[in-house]
């Protein structure tokens, strides 16, 4: 399933907003998938609330600790979402994932 992410940090943007566009993801992905949202404090959506939010853009970075297996997106609060392609789910290939200090340790011993 695909999981479909956002970021609302300060006061920049509000609950209006990430319920705009969850309507619109809704609206125009026919693929099943959930919609969440990474923030500071509780938002109108399922919410992964952070203790220690970074400043800014920067929270984006902490995405990587949240998204496991299977596929992701991450929309900005400020999109405005026309249309998705389904061409975007066809493509198959392995992720990379960032952080990960074992994996990179194994391919590279000392």
């Amino acid at each position: 399933m695909l999981t479909v992410w956002c970021v609302k940090v300060g006061d920049k943007y509000t609950d209006a907003d990430v319920l705009m566009l969850k309507s619109q993801v809704k609206r125009h992905l026919s693929k099943p998938h959930d919609f969440w949202c990474l923030s500071d404090r509780k938002a109108t959506a399922n919410t992964v609330i952070l203790r220690d939010a970074w400043p800014g853009w920067w929270t984006k970075l902490k995405l990587f600790r949240f998204a496991g297996e299977g596929r992701h997106l991450y929309i900005d609060l400020d999109s405005v979402i026309v249309g998705i392609s389904s061409r975007c789910f066809r493509i198959s290939y392995p992720c990379p994932r960032i952080g990960r200090s074992q994996d990179m340790a194994a391919r590279n011993p000392v």
